[in-house]
């Protein structure tokens, strides 16, 4: 007799039914109104009571982008192809949010963004209020099993409906405080009170938090409450508060027991009022910093740093700051001797500054130990003459200086080309180099002599070579380009080489998404696109 379940044992086995059903793609959650839930699990639906309970969580669930639309949709789905519908502004009774939340075990995820904030109004949050509130403390908690919550916050209602989604589960929290500043001073004092009294209630609600951003929180008085998250390993600081003006949350940082890494902390704040650096130490754990501000104040932070950091992320702003190459010094002899990781985000050049790549990387060449280099310089309109010119001998420098390099990042606005005597120097002086994205590339028109291809270094580890600006990409003979990275570099990953390298903006000063979404539908963008697409799938792939 065979020992192969029967058919029906499969589809009685709960356990059985809902993996297989998770194999079903998900559908589109955050799509408008009237958007078609994926087929697949909406037929599952129809198979019989059991699966209609299985397949449900699957097809709602997992990520929760408008709270409102996604919890009306239930009903809907008995339709077949499962048409999303919307009530409109229905007060739900409390039989109506008893069925609503019968999934809710399974959220993992919630993104309020300004849409998704604007579908809960008053009356409707008023209603899921009250409901909660005739539970037992456990069943108040709305979403049980969440596990990363961000939203983004404009005024003191919002903080109050993202108090609603607060669960002892939550790990990942991501808040962005758009509060308008030109609000009269009383709505202002709402507003503070609004975020102290948030910070404060995600502390008790959230207590074993790992990863905090915070994006604009204005006030220095709701950021001391992140001390109390001892189980914080990751958090993220953009523009918040008067943080250069008071080093206390410094202070508190430096004594958080796992925290692991720090991004965009300003530095200034080691200088105060009387003049004299703060004394602190600790950081006992801390591996990521990433630090903005004059690079001046920079080393004295790492002096308090007793962890095994192993990446320095410095956003270096030296307007006006005639010895930032004095500074650059100073910053490469206190480089911890675990530091393995360089990025460098440069900003605010005086207009019409001219530079070669190697002179801002002069004073970190003697840390031969580094093995991720990355340099990214911003364009603003202010800085509209800068360049930072990259060449075959800045590379053949950089590389000679640090062998031990896996990971080359040179994102820079440059009006000058590393060649393939550049890609030659990283083959013959970089043996470990896996990712080497440049600004652009240009390629000879002619093919090598014999003697020359004879030669040719062989890299056999580099995986992904890619381009920032392929509106500059210069390959006026494709098939030299092909015979000589099929050659330099036979592991190369085609797959991962053919996309061009994208640019990560960290402030919106300067230029974001849509800027780049202009700027990757130029015809020159596209056209060059489509040029270095071309010489990597022409590559052999079996050499």
């Amino acid at each position: 007799m065979s020992s192969t379940p029967s058919s029906n044992v499969v589809l009685d086995n709960e356990h059985l039914r809902t993996k297989i059903l998770g194999y079903l793609p998900r559908p589109v959650l955050s799509g408008p109104p009237g958007t078609q839930v994926d087929s697949s699990l909406a037929t599952a639906r129809l198979v019989s009571k059991d699966f209609a309970t299985s397949a449900t969580p699957f097809a709602l669930w997992e990520t929760l982008a408008s709270p409102l639309r996604l919890w009306l949709r239930i009903p809907a789905l008995q339709n077949v192809g499962g048409k999303y519908t919307l009530v409109g502004n229905v007060t739900p009774s409390e039989e109506d949010w008893s069925n609503m939340l019968k999934y809710r075990h399974s959220v993992q995820e919630v993104h309020l963004n300004e849409e998704g904030v604007r579908d809960l109004d008053p009356l409707f949050v008023g209603s899921l209020e009250k409901y909660l509130a005739g539970k037992d403390a456990k069943g108040r908690i709305l979403l049980p099993n969440l596990h990363t919550l961000s939203a983004m916050l404009h005024s003191a209602y919002d903080t109050a409906v993202l108090r609603l989604f607060l669960s002892p589960s939550v790990r990942t929290l991501k808040l962005f405080c758009a509060y308008p500043h030109e609000e009269p001073p009383h709505t202002r004092e709402d507003l503070k009170v609004a975020e102290e009294e948030l910070l404060r209630t995600i502390v008790r609600s959230i207590p074993n938090l790992e990863h905090l951003e915070l994006d604009m929180v204005t006030y220095n008085s709701s950021l001391l409450a992140v001390g109390a998250f001892t189980e914080l390993r990751r958090i993220s600081l953009t523009d918040c508060g008067q943080l250069k003006e008071d080093p206390e949350l410094i202070r508190v940082l430096a004594e958080m027991p796992l925290l692991e890494e720090i991004e965009n902390l300003p530095v200034e704040f080691f200088q105060n009022d009387s003049q004299e650096p703060l004394k602190l130490s600790g950081f006992r754990k801390l591996k990521t910093l990433g630090v903005c501000g004059m690079v001046f104040f920079i080393p004295r932070l790492l002096a308090t740093i007793t962890g095994p950091l192993r990446t320095l992320v410095v956003r270096a702003d030296w307007a006006g700051n005639a010895s930032w190459e004095a500074d650059f010094v100073e910053l490469a002899q206190t480089l911890p001797s675990t530091v393995r990781s360089l990025k460098l985000d440069l900003c605010n050049w005086p207009e019409g500054l001219d530079y070669h790549l190697l002179r801002v990387l002069q004073p970190f060449l003697p840390v031969g130990r580094l093995e991720e280099v990355d340099v990214r310089f911003q364009k603003e309109p202010a800085t509209a003459g800068v360049t930072l010119r990259v060449t075959d001998e800045d590379i053949q420098a950089v590389t000679q200086a640090w062998p031990g390099l896996r990971i080359l990042s040179l994102d820079v606005q440059s009006d000058t080309s590393p060649t393939l005597r550049g890609l030659a120097a990283v083959a013959t002086q970089c043996p470990a180099l896996e990712t080497l994205l440049l600004p652009q590339l240009r390629t000879a028109e002619s093919a090598e002599s014999a003697g020359e291809a004879a030669h040719r270094p062989v890299h056999r580890t580099l995986r992904r070579l890619s381009i920032y600006e392929p509106e500059r990409l210069e390959i006026p003979a494709p098939e030299v380009a092909v015979s000589f990275l099929a050659h330099t570099f036979p592991a190369l990953d085609r797959e991962a080489s053919l996309k061009v390298a994208e640019r990560s903006y960290q402030s919106a000063k300067y230029i974001g998404d849509r800027e780049a979404e202009a700027r990757a539908q130029t015809p020159k963008y596209i056209a060059g696109q489509e040029l270095w697409q071309r010489v990597i799938r022409a590559i052999p792939t079996n050499l």
